[in-house]
């Protein structure tokens, strides 16, 4: 089953997707958060064969929702509605810094903190 992994932002949305087994992640697609933007994902989930989406959860550093996180609640709902897909929150701190830090700020900043937020997200759901 492929994943979806988003990074979600009040202008730009970052897009990420995992190999068919969920074992690799990589940077897919940065996109403008606008009213083309859901329409967009769902076709991308369809073509793709999506199964599963995971959306960075924006916490601050005591584990609280940032004012973000409201936004990205609702943006979830709204994709749960229309794709009748999983939709999980996976928290997020430090992924674009991260993803600045490996290769610096440009224009596939949020798809690679995408990635990060999938990465992660798979990781913790691996066998130890």
């Amino acid at each position: 089953m492929r994943y979806l992994g988003i990074d979600y932002g009040h202008k730009k949305i970052g897009l990420a997707l995992s190999d068919e087994e969920g074992n690799f992640v990589y940077p897919y697609l940065v996109v403008n958060n606008d009213q083309k933007v859901q329409n967009l994902i769902l076709d991308l989930c369809s073509k793709e064969q999506v199964g599963e989406i995971v959306i960075g959860a924006s916490l601050n550093f005591k584990g609280e929702p940032n004012p973000i996180f409201k936004q990205s609640e609702l943006f979830a709902d709204q994709l749960k509605n229309k794709l009748n897909l999983p939709v999980n929150f996976h928290n997020e701190t430090y992924s674009s810094r991260e993803a600045a830090r490996v290769i610096g700020a440009d224009k596939n900043l949020d798809a690679r903190a995408a990635a990060i937020i999938l990465d992660s997200y798979l990781s913790s759901r691996r066998p130890k």
